[in-house]
């Protein structure tokens, strides 16, 4: 008893030498009181804090600050390969459910950082505690005998956490005493685990606060507070061929929807394709086929979706030739060289595209056929392809015995 005694009376020295200091205020008593935590935001847009030298880490959470998306426990999706989650000014209340009084109170911001990999099935986790302190006034006893644990979930058969009890605990003093307080977690996936034909392995990776009083006054506090996406993928060549010889697997944040960018400046090496998909998405009474109330996807809530299948891929081409024949004539492609090529957006390597989602019928498309300079609209899918491949945009139910898009992505058109 005397050793317990000792050991509050040196936590409460210490944590007066932290700072946050005040008269102490007396902790209600009566065998009625049933405190409990609770979860506050607060608004502090300054974040001050020590300067730090640059890095990767720095960059992401500095980027992430200026998305209010970062605060919620969905995140943000800075990138196909980034995400990140910040819990600004925020506090745990100790309250007595019967007076309303509060008995005590942490304050902290953290921050998570997930990273995944074009090359590997892998994706870390860096979660970091920026600022913790304790509030002195409410008395120093409640924060030694209070535990908070930051615990990760998710992993199982197909995905692999290391650590393997993926969590850390610290009382409230020990968390603002620590010289650090970060955590590292990273997450694996076999690259032969998964379904279908490239081994799709969909993770979701959760991040709980939770805590636990030694005092049996004080009810527990459990809360998840962040939701990570991922994909894990073993697509091979099939992803984009020999190009990505060095990345046969690896992983992407879900939540991200990419958008491939096209130039229709006057240097652009694609530029007529370029001018044709900005035309299919905004001028639609230039494009063919030719009806009223024409809707083109692509931007928006109406992203593309990629289609592997080159059965499928070749039954789109054909369908939009058809098309080009109809309004260019069976000769479209002349003069040669260089020719003209029939292009078509949404691209034929789409759900999109004039086949596959009409049914056959080309000429009810959402979409544009169009005969252009054949070296564009060669250099144009080139771009398209790259787009792909860095990207990881996969047609995800190939060989999976599942039907139906997957994997959105967007359109934007430049210059």
């Amino acid at each position: 008893m005397h050793a317990r005694r000792l050991l509050t009376a040196i936590v409460a020295v210490v944590l007066v030498m932290l700072g946050s200091g005040g008269p102490a205020h007396a902790r209600p008593s009566g065998d009625g009181d049933r405190p409990a935590w609770t979860l506050i935001t607060r608004t502090d847009t300054t974040k001050a804090g020590p300067a730090r030298a640059a890095a990767p880490a720095d960059d992401l959470k500095t980027e992430c600050a200026k998305h209010s998306e970062a605060e919620t426990d969905q995140g943000w999706p800075a990138g196909r390969y980034d995400q990140c989650f910040l819990k600004i000014k925020k506090a745990f209340i100790l309250t007595d459910l019967e007076t309303q009084q509060r008995l005590g109170e942490i304050d902290f911001s953290s921050s998570l950082l997930v990273h995944s990999y074009d090359n590997s099935r892998r994706v870390d986790y860096t979660f970091n505690f920026d600022e913790f302190s304790v509030d002195l006034r409410y008395g120093p006893e409640v924060y030694s005998d209070t535990t908070l644990t930051v615990a990760f979930g998710g992993c199982g058969a197909l995905v692999t956490c290391s650590p393997a009890l993926p969590q850390i605990t610290n009382t409230a003093a020990g968390w603002a005493l620590a010289p650090s307080r970060n955590y590292d977690l990273t997450v694996t996936s076999n690259d032969d685990a998964g379904t279908g034909t490239y081994k799709i392995v969909r993770s979701l990776i959760t991040m709980d606060f939770a805590v636990v009083s030694a005092n049996p006054r004080i009810l527990g506090f459990n809360s998840t507070v962040a939701f990570s996406r991922s994909r894990f993928d073993t697509a091979g060549l099939a992803l984009g061929g020999v190009a990505t010889g060095n990345k046969l697997s690896g992983a992407v944040m879900s939540d991200y929807i990419p958008t491939a960018v096209f130039d229709k400046s006057a240097t652009s090496p694609y530029r007529a394709e370029a001018k044709h998909i900005d035309d299919a998405l905004h001028h639609t009474s230039l494009t063919f086929p030719s009806f009223s109330n024409k809707f083109v996807p692509g931007e928006g809530a109406f992203p593309l979706h990629r289609l592997m299948d080159s059965i499928a891929k070749d039954n789109n081409h054909d369908a939009s030739v058809r098309v080009c024949v109809a309004v260019w004539g069976p000769n479209y492609a002349q003069p040669r060289p260089p020719g003209r090529d029939c292009d078509e957006y949404p691209f034929q390597s789409t759900y999109e595209g004039s086949y596959t989602s009409t049914n056959g019928n080309p000429f009810q498309w959402n979409g544009s056929a169009r005969a252009i300079d054949s070296t564009q609209n060669q250099n144009g899918g080139t771009h398209l392809q790259q787009f792909y491949i860095n990207n990881r945009i996969l047609d995800e139910n190939v060989g999976s015995g599942q039907t139906g898009p997957t994997d959105p992505f967007r359109v934007a058109i430049t210059g």
